[in-house]
Formats: C-alpha cells, structure tokens, sequence
C-alpha cells in the first residue's frame, strides 16, 4: 500500500494481467522519459540553432526507423497470434462437426441394428 497526503492506493499484483499491465506501464514510461530527456538535452545544449536542427532531425530519423521496426515487428507477432487462434478455433469446429457426425452414425447403427433385431423376432 502507497499512502499519499491521505490517500490510499493498493497495488495489486496478484494476477497476470496486473503484472502484464505493471511492466507495459514501466516500459512506456522509461521510453517517454527517455525522449523528454532526450529533447530536453537538445534543447537547452550550448550549440547553434543550425547544429541543434540537425542533431533533432537525424534523431527524429532514428527515432522513426526504430518506431517503424517496432511496428512491424508488433504487426509480425499480432498476426501470427491471430492466425494461431484462428486455427485453434476453426480445429475445434472441425472436431465438433466429426464427433457430431460420428454421433449421428452410431445412432444410425444402433436404430438399424434395433430394427434388425425387431424383425427377427
């Protein structure tokens, strides 16, 4: 528990979620805090106005490639975990749909196999 000019905050860390949550939220803010340091830094340097535009221009060009390989990449991950769910389903359908129709043949056998044995007797 975090007490806060009276103020209560628990942090709860119990479940995946929360944790996954927790690490997202460090993350982004390490790298929010290292580009508000970043730009800060440039902006008060002791440097000339030309060299302090070119500094902020080849950073906002590295800063975008990064961005763009993150992208991908996420877009990369967020498909293949698409794709993998996708076909978990659609195995479950087709499994569904077999014991369904097995079911039906067994009902089938069992009903003329009964209808046999009537007309036997």
């Amino acid at each position: 528990m975090i007490y806060l000019k009276n103020i209560k905050f628990e942090l709860d860390l119990k479940g995946k979620k929360a944790k996954k949550n927790l690490k997202k939220g460090l993350a982004l803010g390490t790298i929010f805090g290292a580009a508000a340091g970043l730009v800060g830094g440039i902006l008060f340097a002791p440097k000339s106005g030309k060299e302090t535009r070119a500094q902020i221009k080849d950073n906002a060009a590295d800063v975008s490639k990064m961005v763009a390989g993150n992208v991908k990449e996420f877009t990369k991950k967020t498909g293949e975990v698409v794709k993998e769910k996708f076909n978990k389903c659609c195995n479950k359908e087709k499994d569904a749909a077999l014991n369904q129709d097995a079911q039906e043949s067994n009902q089938e056998e069992v009903s003329n196999e009964t209808q046999e044995n009537m007309n036997e007797e």
